[in-house]
């Protein structure tokens, strides 16, 4: 089953992947995309592969062990925090407004190395990028 939402976060991850190639990569390096539906998913596939960067949309994140009554947000913020203490690279987050959720929104633009509202500009969020690439080990002389 493929609901409206994932679509729209495919569409997203898609044209992402394509601007950053286009404009920041260029071909200079190989551009290796992982998409994970799941929090946990994506630590699993932070702990087999060498990650350069993170780019998370935070209200698209899900978790398998949440519980109805548990905020999808905390552990959103949580899972931020943990990426930035395990593997120490840059993250972007990127975010829907989330009318009602300034306190989450704030403390996740605290918690990151870059942070975008939806629908964000393409060139801030660029330099961001490359910026964030610089920042990584092995990215330090990005031609």
């Amino acid at each position: 089953m493929c609901c409206c939402d994932d679509i729209l976060a495919d569409l997203l991850t898609d044209w992402i992947s394509e601007l950053i190639k286009k404009e920041v990569i260029k071909g200079k390096v190989a551009l290796k995309v992982d998409i994970c539906s799941y929090g946990e998913e994506l630590l699993e596939v932070a702990d087999r592969s060498e990650i350069d960067m993170f780019i998370l949309t935070l209200n698209n994140i899900k978790f398998r062990s949440v519980l109805p009554v548990q905020d999808p947000f905390q552990n959103s913020l949580q899972l931020i925090n943990q990426i930035k203490t395990k593997y120490g690279k840059p993250v972007i987050v990127l975010s829907d407004p989330l009318e009602g959720f300034s306190s989450i929104i704030e403390r996740a633009r605290m918690s990151t190395d870059f942070f975008f509202l939806l629908p964000f500009e393409a060139d801030p969020f660029l330099e961001a990028v490359e910026r964030g690439l610089r920042m990584s080990l092995g990215f330090d002389k990005l031609p």
